[in-house]
C-alpha cells in the first residue's frame, strides 16, 4: 500500500511540475533572403538534336540484341548463327548492317558512347567472336545444351534457350549493358 502511495505521489508531482511550464510562443524575427539569381522567362534547348541521336542509338542496340536473340531458339529447322563481323559492324555502324536504313546512314554509333573503363569496348568485341563460335557449335544440335561449366555454348531448358560464355554470362547481356549506359546518357541529356 505504501508503494502505491509513493507511485501516485511521484506521478502527481511530475504532472504538476511539467504542466506548469510556460511555452515561449515568440516567433523570432527573420527576413526572407532576396533571390540571388534571375529566373528566365523563356528557355532555349539548343542541344535538342542530342535526343535524336540517343533515340537512334537505343534503336541500334535493339537491333543488335535482337540479332543475338535470334539464336535463342530450339524450334527452327535451320538454326541461325551469329556473325562476329556483323555484330562488330553494328557496334560501330559500318557496312549497313541494320534493317532500318535510317540507322545505317545516321552516322551515329554505339562504340563512341561506350565507356573506356575496364576495357569494356574491347571485351564486348571479343565477346562477339565468342558468341559466333558458340552459335555455330550449338546449331548442330539445337535441342541439346552445349554449354557447361567453363564451356561456352547454348543452355537449353524447357522455358528457353540462351547463348552463354564459359562463365555462364549471356552474350546478349554484354550488349544490353550498353543499352543501360545509352539510356542513362539519354536521361541525363533530357534532364539538364
Amino acid at each position: 500500500m505504501g508503494n502505491l502511495r509513493f507511485i501516485h505521489a511521484i506521478t502527481l508531482g511530475s504532472l504538476v511540475a511539467f504542466s506548469c511550464c510556460k511555452k515561449d510562443t515568440k516567433v523570432p524575427d527573420t527576413e526572407t533572403p532576396a533571390a540571388s539569381y534571375t529566373i528566365p522567362t523563356t528557355y532555349n534547348f539548343s542541344n535538342i538534336s542530342g535526343t535524336v541521336t540517343s533515340t537512334q542509338r537505343i534503336a541500334m542496340l535493339g537491333e543488335l540484341t535482337g540479332y543475338i536473340r535470334s539464336t535463342h531458339t530450339t524450334s527452327s529447322a535451320t538454326q541461325p548463327t551469329l556473325s562476329a563481323q556483323k555484330l562488330k559492324d553494328m557496334y560501330v555502324n559500318a557496312s549497313s548492317q541494320f534493317t532500318n536504313a535510317a540507322l545505317s546512314s545516321s552516322g551515329v554509333q554505339l562504340k563512341d558512347k561506350t565507356g573506356t573503363a575496364f576495357s569494356f569496348a574491347s571485351n564486348l568485341e571479343t565477346s562477339f567472336v565468342d558468341a559466333e563460335m558458340a552459335s555455330i557449335s550449338s546449331a548442330v544440335n539445337p535441342t541439346l545444351s552445349t554449354a557447361s561449366n567453363g564451356v561456352k555454348g547454348k543452355l537449353v531448358s524447357s522455358a528457353r534457350a540462351i547463348l552463354v560464355d564459359a562463365n555462364g554470362f549471356e552474350y546478349k547481356e554484354f550488349a544490353e549493358k550498353i543499352n543501360s549506359l545509352v539510356k542513362w546518357l539519354y536521361y541525363l541529356l533530357i534532364s539538364y
